[in-house]
């Protein structure tokens, strides 16, 4: 009983309150913003960051609350940024004193009101403490912005998100209830998540649920302002339009979301290459001095350079998912290797994504234009990969983020989805793009022994002068120190042994200074510096393999991570961001080695290699490959443009009927003549073709010599006309029967229903029966 007085008084307080726009455009509002707090919360940018909803509800609805109360906008704009500060310092402080202080204070000053012994220890001023919470806020505050600020730098950042969705909420609310707009009103929610989704988060599913609350939104309101205009000019009009006003706009919502989520990604790699070969060099400054606002996210940026085809010059940190040296233990990904089921011991795993092979002193890059060639799923983009290779299966899942770039052990030859190759050239492979955050990719790993890597004979200088390259103003002592190293070697393979084991003796630290801008980065850390983390240790040693003579190339990934045995996985984490330097031997071809201090040396398979042509490859990997391909052609096929312009002609159908629809309701003076005017277009229909001039009482005679031949063999027919009849009656009443006599709106609508209802069963019956009648024909025949 107590409920349901609850719900008669809530649904009597909704009604009295209720704005002129309905409380469906309030819903659909909230909704969107809710979509933005979602991307928020999934990309995680803080730890221990508040609640991202209340602050965009609350704004919302305050400032529908104020739009019809007061007038100008500079007064509205004053109040809720004077409320937004306020409520974003005493939240991000943890400056809401909790309910045991309240009950405390309380019962003290009720002591001395009762004039009771009260205990003042339990006394808390609220006053102070409030005014020590901000004061700590400011401090972390002013060193974020100083730049000097650790890990209390999350407060600046938190306040920063927490005024930016208090605006994006209070602009919802207040354009939607005052201005009565549904894109101005959401544009800056969806800008913020577009920037979310880009920056942090694979975000597709709330952007689909801000694009159908936008939708829905503009429909709401669109008969909003449909319905006001009517008033002012005095139409008459029947709600009960609004059953195909939203019909017809959620078929349209539905046919634009299926084709977001089947139309296939359409990428133009000239004009990205074009893009960045311009404002590759200022997004670098600009990303340069964010670094030190963003110092204190948990989830660092992606890298604009790094989703591209170009590299600039610098350590190539940027590439990977985090872009600071000193990361942190949050999961990136997990990984399993499906063959060999449990990882071999004498096999340091490393998932590479990118190799870079111009040093210029400073760091590495790449060519600015590479050649991309795309690749179906299953498809092998180069069989002569798999020599002297083990094939080895890995299943990828991220848990952050969505990645550019295919991550894989060693040489990826496959992958389960589309990808693409980005060669510098011919032969040589920078590294693979794939967008999924789960994939599986089949690699060529090394298969050899020490000894045949010792046995490699030397490579052609010319051939391979690209992965030889080094800066003409290399200091001597490079040059030295490279000499010095090989000169006791006798093959290939100990002298890249004899620079490996020589960098390891250097000490790993993440915390060092800068290189100098007018010094090599690799002179500086061998000679000065003397310490540093991985990009040093592989950017020294693919440097003094070149001056031996050895090709060589940067690889940046992950190390293998921490191998969880009970599930078979393989979980890594930013700390496992890792660069390694690989080298070419003749006959073998790219081999990994590890002259980072904190990492294990690479101890190769003591055993004799085993081809693994693709030619003949296993049964599985054959079947595997196969079944990718089939899977394919359902997830990537070329069936999906049609569907896509299927969908698209779907909406753009039935926005021209509700268009067709609206004009009929715009000219038409009640709903009997609206009505009537659709029985013409039915009429259509049925093969008649009658004159707009006929009146009602001929009209009804073309249905009725129309419908003679149905009545004996279908009572249907005869009910229809009944309604007909019925129709055009009710016509003549509302136009020439005393104000009193003239029948409803409503009776109209009612009377439409039913008769649309029947006239298509109608007309499919006389469909069926004509297909009878032909097949009866063509048997007797």
């Amino acid at each position: 009983m107590m409920g349901e007085l609850l719900l008669r008084w809530l649904w009597r307080w909704l009604r009295r309150h209720r704005p002129p726009q309905g409380w469906g455009s309030v819903m659909w509002t909230l909704t969107g913003l809710a979509m933005l707090a979602g991307s928020l919360h999934e990309a995680a940018w803080l730890r221990n960051a508040p609640a991202w909803l209340p602050p965009l509800w609350l704004s919302a609805l305050l400032a529908m609350w104020l739009a019809p109360r007061l007038r100008t906008a500079w007064s509205a704009t004053l109040f809720l940024t004077v409320t937004g500060l306020f409520l974003a310092v005493i939240t991000v402080a943890q400056a809401w004193p909790s309910w045991q202080m309240w009950t405390s204070n309380a019962r003290y000053v009720w002591g001395l009101i009762s004039q009771r012994p009260v205990d003042s220890s339990t006394l808390i001023a609220l006053g102070p403490w409030w005014l020590a919470r901000v004061q700590w806020l400011a401090t972390d505050v002013s060193a974020w912005l100083q730049g000097t600020a650790g890990s209390s730098a999350a407060r600046g950042l938190a306040l920063l998100f927490y005024v930016l969705l208090w605006g994006a909420g209070s602009w919802a609310g207040w354009v939607m209830r005052r201005w009565g707009q549904a894109l101005p009103a959401l544009l800056p929610a969806g800008v913020l998540l577009a920037i979310n989704a880009f920056y942090a988060a694979d975000a597709r599913g709330w952007i689909w649920g801000l694009m159908a609350a936008l939708a829905l939104l503009s429909v709401r309101l669109t008969q909003f302002h449909r319905e006001k205009a009517w008033q002012r000019q005095g139409i008459d009009f029947s709600p009960e339009y609004r059953l195909e006003l939203y019909g017809a706009s959620l078929i349209a919502t539905s046919a634009l979301l299926v084709a977001m989520l089947l139309a296939p990604n359409v990428r133009v790699q000239p004009a990205v290459n074009a893009f960045w070969s311009l404002f590759d060099a200022p997004y670098l400054q600009i990303e340069r001095r964010g670094e030190r606002l963003l110092s204190g996210v948990d989830q660092p940026p992606r890298s604009l350079i790094g989703g591209g085809d170009v590299a600039t010059g610098g350590l190539p940190r940027a590439h990977l998912l985090g872009d600071n040296p000193a990361l942190s233990q949050r999961k990136i990904m997990r990984v399993q290797i499906d063959s060999p089921n449990t990882p071999d011991p004498g096999i340091n795993y490393r998932w590479r994504a990118l190799t870079f092979v111009t040093y210029n002193g400073q760091g590495w890059l790449n060519p600015p234009q590479t050649d991309v060639e795309r690749f179906a799923a299953g498809e092998i983009w180069d069989t002569t990969l798999a020599e002297r290779r083990l094939l080895v299966q890995q299943r990828f899942e991220f848990l952050a983020g969505e990645p550019y770039w295919l991550y894989a052990l060693a040489e990826p030859l496959t992958a389960d989805r589309p990808y693409r190759v980005h060669t510098r050239i011919p032969g040589d492979v920078a590294g693979l793009d794939i967008r999924a955050r789960r994939y599986t990719v089949i690699s060529a790993l090394p298969n050899v022994s020490e000894a045949a890597l010792r046995t490699a004979l030397p490579v052609d200088q010319e051939q391979w002068a690209w992965a030889l390259q080094l800066p003409d103003d290399l200091p001597p002592r490079l040059w030295d120190l490279a000499a010095n190293l090989g000169q006791k070697q006798d093959t290939s393979y100990d002298q890249a042994r004899a620079i490996e084991s020589y960098l390891r003796g250097f000490r790993y630290n993440l915390q060092v200074p800068a290189p100098p801008p007018d010094r090599d980065v690799v002179d500086w850390f061998l000679f000065d510096l003397q310490e540093g983390y991985c990009d040093y240790y592989a950017s020294s040693m693919v440097v003094l393999a070149r001056m031996l003579g050895i090709p060589a190339r940067l690889a940046i990934g992950y190390a293998a991570g921490t191998y969880e045995a009970d599930d078979g996985w393989f979980l890594v984490s930013e700390a496992d961001a890792h660069s390694w330097p690989e080298l070419y031997f003749a006959g073998v071809g790219w081999v990994p080695f590890e002259p980072t201090a904190s990492q294990e040396v690479y101890t190769w398979p003591a055993r004799s290699p085993r081809p693994a042509d693709l030619a003949g490859a296993e049964t599985e990997v054959k079947t595997t490959l196969a079944a990718w391909q089939r899977q394919a052609w359902w997830r990537y096929g070329l069936w999906r443009w049609p569907v896509t312009i299927f969908m698209l002609g779907l909406l753009w159908l039935a926005g021209r009927r509700w268009r067709r629809m609206w004009r009929l309701r715009q000219r038409a003076s009640s709903a009997w003549q609206l009505v009537y005017w659709y029985l013409g277009r039915r009429a259509q229909q049925w093969g008649l073709t009658p004159d707009p001039g006929l009146t009602p009482h001929e009209m009804g005679q073309i249905w009725r010599e129309t419908l003679a031949p149905e009545r004996s063999s279908s009572p249907l027919a005869g009910e229809v006309q009944q309604m007909i009849d019925g129709l055009l009656d009710g016509l003549n009443r509302r136009v020439y029967a005393p104000p009193a006599q003239r029948p409803s709106d409503a009776q109209a609508w009612r009377l439409w229903r039913r008769l649309r209802r029947l006239l298509w069963r109608l007309q499919w019956q006389r469909r069926i029966g004509g297909l009878q009648r032909r097949l009866r024909a063509a048997v007797r025949r």
